[in-house]
């Protein structure tokens, strides 16, 4: 099977075959039209050489078609040659922006995640000073509220400004489901934020 891979387009081989039979075929046409010159003029020579004179029609109209021929295979050749550079140079222009573009977007998710990351810590910062303020009984409930604390502890402790256990509890379970939206409602809006921002830089381009 090694043998056969030198045949595949992408190998080293098979590139350097294909320019050296396009560089053959150009010599060679090259060759041909400098014959069929050749064979032109010569044939108004050999018309004064009464021996040759028979085939100097035949060197006129082969000389001809030579020349016809090789400067239609150069011209086209020529012009195969300037759509491949023009060609390339479009290609690499629109690779470049393409890297551009992605340079920017990239740079643009980036700032996204940062800015997400940050919201989502001060998130949790501000659920971590809440729960130390539940603890330090700074924080209860509104008299108003169905729970009520517990009536032993207060009873035990004497002191009916104590935060009982199950208030407590509550009020840190009302701050995680507050949280938990927080974080959610943050996180989809960094999403249609960097959606946005990803549809405008496609859309009109790199900056």
């Amino acid at each position: 099977m090694k043998g056969k891979e030198w045949h595949k387009p992408g190998h080293p081989m098979f590139s350097w075959l294909s320019w050296f039979i396009s560089d053959l075929f150009y010599w060679l046409t090259v060759l041909a039209l400098v014959a069929g010159i050749v064979g032109f003029v010569g044939s108004y020579l050999v018309g004064f050489i009464p021996m040759f004179k028979a085939h100097a029609m035949i060197l006129k109209y082969g000389g001809l078609v030579l020349i016809v021929g090789s400067v239609y295979f150069l011209g086209s050749n020529h012009g195969y040659q300037k759509r491949v550079a023009e060609d390339q140079v479009e290609i690499e222009r629109l690779n470049g922006e393409a890297l551009a573009k992605t340079a920017e977007l990239t740079q643009k998710m980036n700032r996204a995640t940062d800015l997400l990351r940050k919201a989502k810590n001060d998130i949790q910062s501000k659920q971590t000073e809440l729960n130390a303020r539940v603890d330090s009984g700074s924080l209860r409930l509104p008299t108003s509220c169905g729970v009520q604390a517990n009536s032993d502890s207060s009873s035990v402790n004497g002191d009916s400004t104590t935060v009982s256990d199950t208030e407590r509890q509550t009020i840190k379970a009302l701050i995680a489901l507050t949280t938990e939206g927080d974080t959610a409602i943050t996180s989809l809006n960094s999403c249609i934020t960097s959606y946005n921002e990803v549809m405008k830089t496609v859309n009109e381009g790199v900056k």
